[in-house]
């Protein structure tokens, strides 16, 4: 089944990825608990970062400063790990000058192409689920062990807003693989290209630039804000609706259209 083959395929690079989530999470929960549970102590290390920076990732400097706003910029940071998660496993599943038997296994019985994109696209949607189920309980469990107050709402919007972050560039990272051959060609540029997105983010926020949120997936899911509100901006729900109804459709029609 190809669903199960292509499955197995990126469960290793989903491992890693979200191990590595885990272990900022871990960090910057450490980091909070000892160095910056005092608020005193917290504001002062926010006072000192630069205005930009300040101002771009939306963070707080008044005292009433919560777990959770420190959460929300925490998970800025998982943000870009998980768009380059996404991105890669989407790239991966897509690459055609694949070093496995992939394409025997894909053509071994009649099946259509259509099939094809769709069984390996839900194999990386249900790739994506798993990790931010797992993130969500792993998440749980280290904020009680730090005896803070568990807010399910605000968990589940900010962890919601991983995921759909993760379906926009898991298509991206498809589209691309249709186009380029070669990891070598995929690897470093879309890192580059995910701190630009990031860049633009906080540039967009810094300078109230209106429109560069609409063009930057990082602005569609503005953290503090969720934190603050415990909602969406909806319009940029009904965005990414858009984008992943698009994308999915585009790559489906192209992977369709080529030749075996």
């Amino acid at each position: 089944m190809i669903f199960k083959f292509d499955l197995k395929r990126s469960l290793k690079t989903s491992v890693i990825f979200t191990a590595i989530m885990f272990i900022i999470l871990v960090l910057g929960l450490i980091a909070y608990k000892c160095a910056f549970y005092k608020q005193d102590n917290f504001l002062s290390f926010i006072n000192n970062l630069p205005s930009f920076v300040i101002k771009g990732l939306g963070i707080k400097t008044d005292g009433n400063y919560s777990f959770y706003d420190f959460y929300a910029i925490l998970v800025n940071f998982i943000l870009i790990i998980a768009a380059l998660f996404a991105s890669f496993i989407g790239f991966f599943c897509i690459l055609k000058d694949k070093k496995d038997d992939a394409d025997a296994f894909y053509f071994k019985k009649p099946i259509n192409k259509v099939s094809i994109i769709k069984q390996k696209i839900l194999a990386c949607f249900v790739l994506l689920l798993a990790s931010t189920l797992i993130y969500h309980i792993v998440a749980f469990i280290f904020i009680i062990i730090i005896k803070e107050k568990y807010n399910f709402k605000i968990m589940f919007y900010i962890d919601s807003s991983i995921f759909l972050l993760e379906l926009v560039f898991l298509l991206f990272g498809a589209l691309i693989g249709l186009f380029i051959n070669k990891k070598r060609s995929f690897i470093a540029p879309s890192i580059i290209t995910i701190f630009i997105f990031e860049f633009i983010n906080i540039l967009s926020q810094a300078f109230n630039i209106t429109f560069l949120k609409y063009i930057n997936p990082f602005s569609y899911f503005n953290v503090l804000d969720i934190v603050k509100t415990q909602k969406y901006q909806y319009r940029f729900i009904v965005i990414t609706t858009f984008l992943v109804l698009f994308l999915s459709n585009f790559i489906i029609g192209v992977y369709n259209s080529e030749e075996e």
